[in-house]
């Protein structure tokens, strides 16, 4: 039996955006499966975070080939406990390429099996600190999340 390829996308994901989208499309044209990591950044606002998880789990529930987990810890560490051998990563510009392969390497330290693909996100202007940026001066934001905005302010059992 063919095993199957899976890769972690990581990230603090505050909230997840269509570029966020964008590459998790592209990963599932090389991997059978992707699960989408909700890092738990302590520097980042954790209730909105908390939304977007819960959000962007609901807009992929229906999809076969994607989940959604959350974790607080080092994702090497993370891909090690669960056997995962591929993390990609998202890629918009020269300055990501250079902050993520410090990363990458680091990464590699603590889990020497894990290897970083980089794939290029349709949108590179599309962040997810510009979206909480003009969230914060009441912009229309719509147009940059594959969800309705209104999954970020709803409470996590709603």
């Amino acid at each position: 039996m063919k095993k199957e390829k899976v890769a972690v996308y990581a990230g603090s994901f505050n909230p997840f955006t269509k570029g966020h989208e964008s590459v998790v499309d592209l990963a599932l044209m090389v991997f059978d499966r992707v699960v989408i990591l909700f890092a738990v950044n302590s520097d980042k606002a954790p209730a909105r975070q908390t939304n977007s998880f819960y959000a962007t789990k609901k807009y992929f529930s229906d999809n076969d080939c994607v989940d959604v987990d959350i974790y607080n810890g080092l994702v090497a560490e993370y891909c090690l406990r669960n056997n995962y051998c591929f993390m990609v990563r998202g890629l918009r510009n020269t300055s990501d390429y250079l902050y993520e392969e410090n990363i990458a390497k680091v990464n590699t330290e603590i889990n020497p099996s894990l290897r970083t693909i980089y794939l290029r996100a349709e949108n590179e202007c599309i962040s997810s600190s510009m979206v909480r940026e003009l969230t914060k001066y009441g912009q229309d934001v719509q147009k940059y999340l594959p969800y309705d905005v209104t999954e970020l302010e709803k409470k996590p059992d709603e």
